[in-house]
């Protein structure tokens, strides 16, 4: 498949590289297998390797910089190589696990379903259109990731600009405004809770103890609040008559609310798989979801060629499955090369960080522990905006605080502290990869959406989760 950049083709060996990283990591994880998971490791080096030339230059910076602190470990620790093996693991999971989404997304790109639910959320009246887009994108970035933002801002470009030629500018202009937020926040908030999000995984990683059926409720809060926080900003931001305005979207398709139905069916059919494999297999949510993921997403392309019949639609089913290796695969190379090289970085760089003097040199200052998890998404939000990526801040952050608990700090405030800061900064970060896609399909700058559209609401959320992890410390912890 051509690069996009480059315009040079995948290796043709790439996508079977990253195929082995996947085995690799389930191998590792549900059955011990370490020799099969050292396999998978070696299969993630080569993976960069072959698709090197493809790198755009912040990839290649980032697997520079991961390069650079191995060869700092290597020369700073007696015994550097289990801390270099376990930090390529690591670096292995994200890969995967980013992976196996990207086949569920293929599967979402052709559902008829999706693009249905999508036209009704755009398609509905100014009073009920930012929570419609708000809500309907959450739902979809469990499932489509960055595909929800591509296909409803594509949606909304067509009802602002393509469908009103006569529509007074200044009106359109505050109309795409007012839905574009609502989109962006929509999806941002998904990094707050769900496991199918680079972050819930990320943050997991570095409070060990917890669990994600532990944090969701209280993620689940977070959740709902900042939603709310958008939607009255957007009440204030808006007055009626700027709402009901002239710049309409399309009229509403002959749909009822019902349709999305079957995407809330979706969404719970793999938080239940995941759970249930968490259970019967005595792993992690997180791994959960990389097993049920591939089935589920198998599944619903089987079922949009049913009506071709049940060979047709198996053949035609396996033949995407190996397009789908073989050609897409190798395009998620610029993701696996920083997701991978920031994981990798930062716990290659844990056993340098001296975390027991850190934590004593902190407990002689008499601070009150609640005041970690209240500043942690402040922290994360700042270093996203310098354009630090989030992946590293949380697992440097873990790697400073070593354990929270000889701190006074309760983990389940932490982690949601992280998680809430993590959607905000999402919102917030010029360099972020979802106000980028915004960028894109949009044109604003950068700036315009960071700090005229998202500022009032990344301070008011900042304050919100700051005041619930504070709670959820007074309420949980020791």
């Amino acid at each position: 498949m051509p690069d996009a950049m480059t315009h040079r083709p995948a290796h043709p060996v790439s996508g079977l590289a990253l195929l082995a990283v996947i085995a690799g990591t389930l191998a590792r994880a549900l059955f011990g297998l370490d020799g099969v998971g050292r396999a998978g490791d070696a299969a993630l080096l080569l993976f960069l390797a072959l698709e090197w030339p493809r790198i755009p230059v912040f990839g290649k910076a980032c697997a520079a910089i991961a390069l650079a602190i191995a060869i700092l470990v290597a020369a700073a620790l007696a015994a550097p190589l289990p801390v270099l093996a376990r930090a390529l693991d690591r670096a292995g999971y994200i890969a995967t696990f980013f992976a196996v989404l990207g086949y569920l997304r293929d599967a979402a790109s052709t559902s008829p379903l999706v693009r249905r639910c999508g036209r009704h959320v755009v398609a509905q009246p100014s009073g009920r259109r930012y929570l419609a887009l708000a809500v309907g994108t959450h739902l979809f970035a469990v499932i489509l990731n960055f595909g929800a933002m591509n296909l409803l801002g594509a949606m909304i470009l067509a009802g602002t600009r393509g469908n009103a030629p006569g529509t007074d500018p200044g009106a359109r202009t505050l109309a795409e405004r007012r839905m574009m937020s609502a989109m962006h926040r929509g999806f941002t908030v998904v990094t707050s809770w769900s496991p199918t999000s680079i972050s819930v995984p990320t943050v997991l990683s570095v409070l060990p103890t917890l669990s994600w059926a532990a944090i969701a409720p209280f993620c689940a809060v977070t959740a709902a609040g900042l939603t709310a926080i958008g939607w009255a900003l957007d009440r204030i931001a808006f007055p009626r008559a700027a709402r009901s305005g002239p710049a309409q979207p399309p009229a509403p398709p002959a749909e009822r609310w019902t349709v999305h139905l079957g995407v809330v069916l979706l969404v719970g059919t793999i938080l239940g798989a995941a759970l249930l494999v968490e259970a019967a297999l005595r792993t992690t949510m997180i791994i959960g979801v990389i097993v049920a993921v591939p089935a589920i997403g198998t599944g619903w392309i089987l079922v949009q060629k049913a009506r071709r019949g049940a060979r047709l639609a198996l053949a035609l089913t396996a033949r995407r499955l190996g397009r789908h290796v073989l050609a897409i695969f190798p395009t998620y190379r610029l993701e696996v090369a920083i997701l991978g090289s920031a994981i990798f970085a930062g716990f290659a760089l844990q056993p340098l960080i001296p975390a027991e003097s850190l934590a004593r040199a902190y407990q002689g200052l008499g601070l009150p522990a609640a005041l970690i998890p209240a500043a942690a998404p402040w922290l994360v939000v700042l270093l996203g905006f310098l354009g630090v990526n989030q992946v590293a801040v949380v697992i440097l952050l873990g790697a400073v605080l070593g354990d929270v608990r000889a701190l006074g700090v309760e983990p389940a405030a932490l982690a949601v502290a992280l998680t809430g800061g993590w959607a905000l900064g999402s919102a917030s970060s010029p360099f972020g990869a979802s106000i980028l896609t915004v960028v894109r399909l949009t044109g604003y700058p950068a700036a315009r959406i960071t700090a005229r559209w998202n500022g009032p609401y990344t301070l008011a959320g900042l304050i919100a989760v700051s005041a619930w992890v504070v709670a959820i410390q007074a309420l949980a912890g020791p």
